[in-house]
């Protein structure tokens, strides 16, 4: 765990929040680490826009950049879409 020590640094705000969904997707903590999306304001970013940019958003991060396949199934797309349409509402946007 070289460079995503997850008790430290700006990027615990991500983990929690993928750790969060129902099923947790903290394995996918460092997708969204290397695609930029590395602290809590892009969290909050990308939760403000609309539902079908959000998926084009997961789409991206979640996509093997060398075999074009996807990582996740489609059920964790809509868990992982829901979960950004729904947190912030619901929670707020203070920190985890």
């Amino acid at each position: 765990m070289s460079d995503r020590r997850l008790g430290t640094g700006s990027t615990q705000a991500v983990y929690n929040f993928l750790e969060q969904c129902t099923p947790s997707m903290g394995h996918l903590h460092q997708h969204f680490v290397n695609f930029g999306c590395s602290s809590e304001e892009y969290l909050v970013a990308v939760s403000g826009w609309p539902s079908e940019v959000v998926r084009k958003f997961l789409i991206q991060v979640l996509m093997d950049r060398e075999t074009g396949e996807m990582l996740v199934n489609s059920m964790d797309m809509f868990v992982l879409q829901t979960h950004f349409l729904a947190y912030y509402q619901t929670y707020g946007t203070t920190s985890f």
